[in-house]
């Protein structure tokens, strides 16, 4: 500890209380992360975990025999595509205005 006196401010408090603060702030600090440190694992094997624990749970079999949800937006995508409904459109067009060939005449 400082054991000079002075007329200082830091923080808006007199210098030997502002100093008082900050090392007991940084022992707290080093105590949490000792704590944080002695778990074992680290941030990114939790991460790690925590995602493996997430994609388990989504990717599993299905109990019903039903599709994925990959599977259903991929046919949602299809049936929403405008080139498919661009492709029936055109087909109804073609069929519809479809030219029919005239029967030719005797002079040609």
């Amino acid at each position: 500890m400082i054991t000079k006196q002075g007329f200082g401010l830091a923080f808006g408090l007199p210098i030997e209380t502002a100093v008082e603060q900050l090392h007991a702030t940084a022992r707290e600090l080093e105590a949490a992360a000792e704590k944080v440190s002695a778990r074992g694992e680290s941030f990114g094997q939790r991460i790690k975990a925590a995602v493996q624990r997430r994609l388990s749970c989504s990717h599993g079999p299905r109990a019903d025999g039903g599709e994925s949800f990959g599977q259903k937006v991929k046919q949602a995508v299809e049936r929403r595509s405008g080139r498919t409904q661009h492709a029936r459109q055109t087909d109804a067009e073609r069929s519809r205005y479809r030219q029919q060939l005239r029967k030719r005449t005797m002079g040609e």
